[in-house]
């Protein structure tokens, strides 16, 4: 006799991400799997007395989405840290810490995320007076926005032994005053020496307390699967013990780093240990990430022609092209799938040529590759993602958008002619290429609905500028949707069991407030996550608010 279903989902608006428009029809679910999709008619078939039966109306469901690129660690170090993200000046940026310093930091150290002086009104660079006249005498350490680059004061400094006299790290630089002194910005890899000092105060108590707050956050926002790019794979242990005592409610995609220039070797085998060790449905190795470059932003993204407002500067790679080069291609016929960051042209097409170079490997042994974020890229290059099948893994919600007073960052970085070549979403698909979305969290929030918006009306969200920035590059709810669940599952190599809503599949999946395709461009920022289910359990809301 057939197993009856546990959940049966009715809806006007059933998104499988196998369609382009949402469709009548239900869901079932028995135990943690998808037992039917069809039209209602169909849905009788699966209901006995101990179903759990709810008829949504225009309420939409669809497949949990799946955040192609995030960082957990890094998330619950912004969720401890204070927000200087709505600074207009270093010195509002330091004063803004000072004010929130209550119950912020961890340890002795004081802690802030999400400036940048790109966006600050006369863009220039943080020093560490400005922090030593707040904080004379406890070490302070704030992240920038894009995570590239860190503003420190002295205290901070002189603890980790940061003088004039320190060398630049490979692939980072302390920045230094005409005396070549450290100013207190550091690039890149310059920030290790001191983020490393500051985990060092983290006890597993408050690690895990604030991981398991960040995992409900997660949930909340509708999204049941993330591919978690570690810099560091200290929070392995975190996110195995969450897991362990059922305190994990999503599923975890883990990307190790995977370049050690020191111990080269060891690092593969951390690498291969890391695979072996994790392989749960819901907490699973996946690949490997390398850095090609930093950011344009910063200056640090690797350019194919010099920046406009540092004609001497190209950006650089953190490993040198070369090794960066080897690295991609070692990593591919060690057998793993690559994460490749890269935001300027340069990078990217430095990684497209390391793909290339091994590309029957990775065809021959399924491999999916990705190049990361592709702020700029040259157009000549886009028609190799589809010949090549890497993956284009955006984040739509880094878009700096034009706006309406003032000029976008980017006039003044790349020039105006360039600009033209910032997130050419639509170009990549005309290209063959296919896209999976993510967030970057903590860079931007894990919220989907702002990645959504920005990717199909490229307007920040007061509907600016009218008809969308670059609007040959907006793409459609449905591509968006897809790219969200679908193809970040193909990415991860988890479309056999994740992505969409088809018999057989894992019961991960949404159900909104609103049908997202009849709602206005603006709708889709304020649509609302009433229920979240993994493996066929509801993780975030309750049956009563269906």
């Amino acid at each position: 006799m057939k197993r009856k279903a546990d959940y049966v989902l009715k809806s006007r608006a059933l998104f499988t991400s196998c369609t382009d428009q949402p469709e009548e029809g239900f869901v079932a679910i028995t135990g943690n799997r998808i037992a039917a999709v069809g039209n209602l008619a169909q849905s009788e078939a699966w209901i006995d007395n101990k179903s759990r039966v709810f008829d949504l109306g225009d309420k939409m469901v669809l497949p949990g989405f799946f955040d192609s690129h995030v960082h957990l660690f890094e998330g619950f170090f912004v969720s401890i840290s204070g927000d200087l993200s709505k600074a207009k000046s270093e010195e509002d940026a330091a004063q803004l810490l000072f004010d929130q310093r209550q119950g912020i930091g961890v340890g002795k150290w004081m802690t802030g995320f999400g400036w940048h002086h790109m966006h600050w009104e006369d863009r220039t660079e943080p020093s560490k007076a400005s922090l030593d006249r707040l904080f004379p005498d406890q070490p302070v350490f704030c992240m920038n926005g894009e995570g590239h680059a860190a503003w420190v004061n002295s205290k901070a400094l002189e603890l980790c032994g940061i003088t004039g006299s320190t060398p630049d790290p490979e692939g980072g630089a302390f920045v230094r005053d005409d005396n070549g002194e450290p100013t207190g910005y550091l690039l890149e890899t310059a920030m290790e020496p001191v983020s490393e000092r500051l985990m060092s105060e983290f006890s597993p108590f408050k690690v895990v307390k604030g991981m398991k707050r960040l995992m409900k956050t997660i949930v909340a926002n509708g999204v049941t699967s993330v591919a978690d790019m570690q810099t560091k794979t200290y929070n392995n242990g975190f996110l195995r013990l969450l897991e362990k005592i059922g305190a994990l409610p999503l599923r975890v995609h883990l990307f190790p780093y995977c370049y050690d220039e020191k111990e080269q070797q060891k690092q593969w085998q951390l690498v291969q240990k890391l695979h072996r060790k994790y392989n749960s449905d819901r907490l699973r190795a996946c690949g490997v990430k390398i850095f090609c470059d930093g950011t344009p932003l910063c200056h640090t993204g690797l350019m194919l022609q010099p920046y406009d407002d540092d004609p001497e500067n190209s950006g650089y790679t953190l490993h040198g092209e070369s090794e960066t080069r080897r690295i991609i291609v070692e990593a591919v016929k060690r057998g793993y799938s690559v994460r490749a960051h890269a935001c300027g042209d340069g990078a990217v097409k430095l990684a497209l040529d390391a793909f290339a170079e091994v590309a029957d490997i990775s065809r021959q042994q399924d491999l999916r590759h990705a190049i990361e974020h592709i702020e700029v890229i040259d157009p000549a290059d886009l028609k190799r993602f589809g010949e090549l099948n890497v993956i284009a893994s955006v984040q739509p919600e880094h878009m700096e958008v034009d706006p309406p007073n003032g000029t976008n960052p980017f006039d003044e970085i790349i020039g105006l002619k360039r600009k033209r070549m910032l997130w050419n979403f639509q170009s990549l698909l005309d290209a063959n290429a296919r896209l999976a979305l993510g967030t970057d969290m903590p860079v931007v929030g894990i919220d989907p609905f702002a990645g959504l918006y920005r990717a199909v009306t490229r307007c920040d969200n007061e509907g600016y500028p009218e008809g969308g920035w670059l609007p040959k590059e907006k793409i459609s709810l449905a591509t968006a949707l897809k790219a969200y669940t679908l193809d970040s599952a193909y990415l991860n190599g988890r479309e056999n069991d994740l992505g969409s809503l088809e018999p057989g599949k894992l019961a991960d999946l949404v159900v909104l407030d609103r049908d997202l395709f009849a709602a206005e461009p603006g709708g889709i920022l304020d649509t609302r996550v009433l229920l979240t289910m993994v493996n066929g359990r509801i993780v975030y809301g309750s049956e009563e608010m269906i």
